[in-house]
């Protein structure tokens, strides 16, 4: 739950991809955020397919923007990499994955700050590019609308926090449609969608980070199919810049 800026486009040459990446890194510099560069090794394909080469910055208190891209320089998040084959196979060719980046807890200012590089990236490097807002702001410079949705957000993650230490013990966490029912009825909504966004990636899969907002079992298979994929990569990796995919998501280590 959170406002969340969702991206998709593809450079105007793959030749760009080293470019925006070292301006990015001036870019992070700059701004004391955290980034890391990613350059897969060509001879070691992952069972996923996705061979990614740029950078993933960190503005403060932000998710990462990922800015890495097949070899045809079309962006894809390294995110992707967490649902099974058939699945990439089909966003690939129906061009339907977004990236994404959740703002909500780095507030309205860094928000805008990332719609600001987002736009000049666009301009300068990309042939294509699309970008939703949950906020609208991207689309309409809204800075009120931006602090209402964020402010409505805010609530209803603060009431959710307050209704879980309250009576969390007594819910079965194995059950989704209580959980769905529990979190409608704090929420005061008839219907609700329910999506697990805030997960990361380490050796044995994937790792929920808010494990009362998510249903683990959604992402059972997609875990199974990264833990060997994760085993296999760590044995080949034998250099800096070479990052394995199950280790894109873990953003501790970034350089600051």
């Amino acid at each position: 739950m959170g406002v969340t800026l969702h991206y998709k486009g593809a450079l105007k040459s793959p030749l760009l991809i080293d470019e925006i990446v070292n301006e990015l890194i001036d870019i992070s510099e700059a701004r004391e955020w955290g980034y890391k560069v990613i350059k897969s090794k060509k001879d070691s394909i992952p069972e996923s397919g996705l061979i990614l080469n740029g950078i993933l910055v960190s503005p403060t208190d932000s998710e990462p923007i990922s800015m890495t891209f097949l070899d045809d320089g079309r962006l894809i998040s390294p995110m992707l990499s967490v649902f099974p084959p058939d699945d990439i196979k089909r966003f690939l060719e129906d061009d339907e994955y977004y990236a994404f980046t959740k703002t909500q807890l780095a507030g309205i200012e860094m928000h805008i700050e990332i719609v600001k590089l987002l736009k000049y990236l666009a301009a300068k490097y990309f042939d294509s590019w699309e970008c939703k807002d949950d906020s609208e702001y991207y689309q309409t410079g809204d800075v009120e609308k931006l602090k209402e949705t964020m402010g409505f957000i805010d609530s209803a993650m603060n009431a959710l926090d307050e209704a879980f230490s309250e009576h969390g013990d007594s819910l079965n966490k194995d059950n989704p449609q209580e959980m769905i029912d529990f979190i409608s009825s704090v929420l005061g909504v008839e219907d609700i969608e329910v999506k697990i966004i805030n997960a990361s990636l380490d050796e044995d899969g994937i790792e929920i980070i808010d494990e009362n907002a998510a249903i683990k079992g959604l992402l059972e298979d997609a875990s199974n199919e990264n833990g060997d994929i994760a085993d296999e990569d760590d044995e080949t990796s034998d250099d800096d810049d070479d990052i394995n995919l199950s280790d894109l998501l873990d953003m501790d280590g970034l350089d600051a």
